[in-house]
């Protein structure tokens, strides 16, 4: 269902707690959404008599409250409130009177989630300039494509693409409707979560039976359709810690020249003869979610943001995602160095220059990707958008979302279509 919080749409999709066992917790309000210095009541439901030990944190640092109650009975209420805007995450530990394993269980209040903030003075003075002299120098590489037909599925087109970009080339599959006319198609493109894989060719052929041309590049431009153990060996080797790769300055951060392969590969799809000029939809999930935001950000041309518990947002909170890019000194400071280098990488940066559309998904209980710092991109975002809150959700993007995302895709496709 959708509702609205301070004139903004969201939408509340419930799902199954993440542990599938005797033990449960939720909130005693369905949507997880409070007003600050209002009281949670966080409900735990148990399988008989024991041991409850909780820890009360806000988004999972730190210990705000920790205690052990002696249960009878099958439901334990436990309280909590925040007095600023954040996450208060509640985790239990239940072990049996009887003996027997002890379970675990996490839930999660949001408060006031609307009106969490990026740190004050977070984006570089001269970050518009930075980004375009990195597209200056990625202009200089003629954008060559080597395109090698793959298989064909009956009405498509399939092939492994390879395209020269500044340092590591872009590598992917693309698929594109058989005869289809010039300017005729809509563009998406896929962009792929953290480790080390191929690009995949399930979802570009899915949206190309649609009448999309579709690009699904791996994270890495590393070559596509090799064997389980050739990626196995490059994340355990070449490619092991890439996510800290040069991040001491950000003309060598790993993810600028990421982020500079996003922006070649919509370069390329723009340069397909049936892309229709007009729409160009840009999709991802954690790391995938942070190019996809990074792609809405460099390009003014994409039209439509699908990002899922993306990562890389808030690098300098005092919550931050995904992949922790900063180091903490010895007396709990950030290494300034750093911290300045990872500004110019930060999804919460990219997420003030689009106003486009866009659809986001968060998990409240998410470790990965902490909801915190998802938060601090979503309300920096200029554009109209909608957030999937998943109270019982961790770092995950599980089928009815998947679902969700590709029914707005085509609503947006259908509006933009039929009204321009």
């Amino acid at each position: 269902m959708k509702f609205r919080l301070n004139g903004l749409w969201l939408i509340l999709f419930l799902v199954s707690p993440v542990f599938a066992q005797d033990v449960s917790i939720k909130t005693d309000r369905p949507d997880a959404i409070y007003d600050i210095d209002t009281k949670a009541v966080f409900i735990a439901s148990l399988p008989g008599e024991g041991a409850l030990e909780y820890i009360l944190s806000y988004d999972g640092k730190g210990i705000l409250k920790k205690d052990t109650i002696q249960c009878k009975g099958k439901t334990v209420n436990i309280e909590g409130s925040l007095k600023r805007p954040g996450f208060l995450h509640c985790s239990v530990v239940f072990t049996p009177s009887e003996g027997g394993k002890s379970e675990n269980a996490m839930a999660a209040a949001a408060f006031e989630p609307d009106k969490i903030q990026p740190a004050d003075g977070y984006m570089p003075a001269d970050f518009d300039n930075f980004w375009q002299r990195k597209k200056c120098e990625l202009a200089v590489i003629p954008m060559e494509p080597v395109m090698t037909p793959e298989a064909s599925e009956e009405g498509l087109e399939i092939y492994d693409v390879n395209i020269p970009c500044l340092g590591v080339p872009v590598r992917g599959y693309y698929a594109k409707p058989a005869k289809a006319p010039k300017a005729s198609c809509p563009a998406i493109a896929f962009f792929q979560g953290a480790g080390v894989s191929s690009a995949h060719k399930g979802r570009i052929m899915d949206y190309g039976k649609e009448g999309l041309i579709a690009l699904e590049i791996n994270a890495h431009g590393i070559p596509n359709g090799q064997s389980t153990d050739y990626y196995k060996d490059l994340y355990a080797t070449t490619l092991r810690g890439y996510r800290y790769g040069g991040r001491e300055n950000p003309d060598t951060s790993y993810f600028t020249g990421m982020f500079l392969r996003v922006y070649r590969a919509l370069e390329f799809l723009k340069a397909q003869p049936e892309w229709d000029g007009k729409h160009l939809i840009v999709y991802g999930s954690s790391q995938g979610g942070a190019q996809a935001i990074a792609a809405a950000g460099l390009d003014e041309d994409v039209t439509f943001l699908v990002a899922s518990v993306p990562a890389m947002c808030s690098h300098g909170g005092e919550i931050n995602g995904w992949p922790r890019l900063v180091p903490v000194e010895k007396d709990g400071s950030y290494n300034q160095q750093i911290l300045a280098a990872s500004k110019y990488v930060d999804c919460v940066n990219f997420a003030c220059k689009t106003k486009i559309p866009a659809f986001f998904t968060v998990g409240f209980i998410d470790k990965t990707c902490r909801a915190t710092s998802i938060y601090a991109m979503y309300n920096s975002y200029a554009g109209c958008k909608e957030v999937v809150n998943n109270p019982l959700m961790g770092h995950s993007f599980p089928g009815q979302l998947q679902k969700m995302a590709r029914e707005e895709v085509f609503v947006y496709l259908d509006i933009s279509i039929t009204k321009p």
